[in-house]
């Protein structure tokens, strides 16, 4: 079975593992290549939480676990499925060094409580999806642009001038 891409079933999944290595590599959590997402810090980003651990993840999770959906492959198609996974690991992306972590300590520890812990989850959410769009880098170069083009917050971001000029504006309004 071929289809625009490939000439055979084999040639995709040789392709599509590949690429699933790529993604897990750059998604795991002894990557250590990847910075801090802050304007002009240089530092290591650690694994930081789109949604808080304590104050939200810990609430919902059950022995500390969390379902998560993860494809998986059977013959030359994928599943998915349910799979367990630590509330440690959930929502997690390469987004911020361990100082600038700090930066979301009043949120992670009692919620949302002012329009300044809104605006910072607002902008964690921001760079998780950066950071998940910038996937697209490890696909397929004609899926890759195809991906990038439909992507509405990639137009936002540009259009602002940028993931900081964001953080920047939002911290204005405050």
């Amino acid at each position: 079975m071929s289809n625009m891409f490939f000439d055979s079933e084999k040639e995709q999944i040789k392709f599509d593992n590949k690429v699933n290595s790529e993604v897990n590599k750059y998604l795991s959590r002894k990557n250590n290549e990847m910075e801090c997402m802050i304007e002009g810090c240089n530092k290591h980003a650690v694994n930081s939480h789109a949604i808080s651990k304590m104050s939200s993840l810990a609430h919902i999770s059950e022995g500390n676990n969390l379902l998560s959906i993860k494809s998986q492959r059977n013959s030359i198609d994928k599943e998915l499925k349910f799979k367990l996974i630590s509330y440690n690991d959930a929502t997690t992306f390469k987004g911020f060094c361990i100082e600038h972590e700090k930066l979301f300590e009043n949120l992670d520890y009692k919620g949302i409580c002012s329009k300044k812990d809104l605006l910072l989850q607002c902008y964690r959410n921001v760079c998780h999806a950066y950071f998940f769009g910038s996937l697209t880098t490890i696909w397929h170069p004609n899926i890759s642009n195809l991906l990038k083009s439909e992507k509405a917050y990639t137009t936002i971001i540009e259009n602002l001038g940028g993931i900081n000029n964001v953080f920047k504006k939002m911290l204005d309004l405050m």
